[in-house]
């Protein structure tokens, strides 16, 4: 670690295994880390937090983006899952409990037990870390929050709109420019948490005019790893 847990945002697991996952099933693998997260709480007994229960103490969910946690399940060159990167931009870092949570969570369920060990544990705006970017493209699949209907507009200019809006949902700057590749990468991705029906996603390239932190996520299913852009 290189902070203190009490100034902590960000951490890194890293997975060990004969068979570690695909990144076209990153939405489940951080599902399955979630789920760790929270039997930690039920465990010791402790409230879970807001940011990794996704709901407020009235069981509605948190309206700010930024106040959720982030888990993103990042794949080597092989398209295989060697490590998780969470973290959360909310000012106050992760909130109580969570980062001891991350550091005891020992393995996650796959076709074979993946062992998991913490690597690393600092803030989010670490640029060795999160670097900066003004170009980047999807990694996994960007997927609308939103459902797009006739009245619209065309299905590419909705999903423009999209991006632009949940850019501003994150507190992140306006694209200069949104592009969009070829749609047959991202079919094959598990594009829905469980219980959720499938939805289409998209492999998109954008532009700020200013440099961002990278990797972020939006979109639907963006605390679980779809809409994953780094630089491009």
């Amino acid at each position: 670690s290189t902070i203190g847990k009490r100034e902590a945002s960000a951490a890194i697991l890293q997975f060990q295994g004969k068979i570690l996952p695909m990144e076209t099933d990153a939405i489940r693998v951080a599902e399955r880390v979630r789920g760790r997260l929270m039997r930690y709480f039920e465990r010791t007994q402790s409230p879970v937090p807001e940011m990794v229960h996704g709901k407020d103490d009235k069981g509605a969910p948190l309206k700010k983006k930024h106040e959720h946690l982030f888990v993103l399940p990042r794949a080597n060159r092989l398209g295989r899952i060697d490590h998780v990167l969470l973290f959360t931009t909310c000012a106050g870092g992760f909130a109580p409990g969570l980062a001891d949570a991350i550091s005891q969570l020992r393995q996650i369920v796959w076709i074979e037990p993946v062992r998991a060990a913490l690597s690393w544990m600092g803030r989010s705006d670490d640029a060795q870390v999160r670097p900066l970017a003004r170009a980047v493209r999807s990694s996994t699949p960007f997927v609308t929050a939103r459902h797009w209907r006739k009245g619209r507009g065309s299905v590419w200019e909705f999903i423009k709109n999209e991006v632009g809006r949940e850019c501003s949902n994150h507190g992140l700057p306006s694209p200069v420019d949104i592009r969009q590749f070829g749609d047959l990468r991202p079919r094959r991705f598990r594009r829905n948490r469980e219980g959720d029906a499938a939805l289409a996603g998209y492999d998109i390239q954008i532009t700020f005019a200013e440099d961002v932190r990278t990797p972020f996520a939006l979109g639907y299913g963006c605390h679980f790893g779809l809409g994953q852009f780094e630089k491009a």
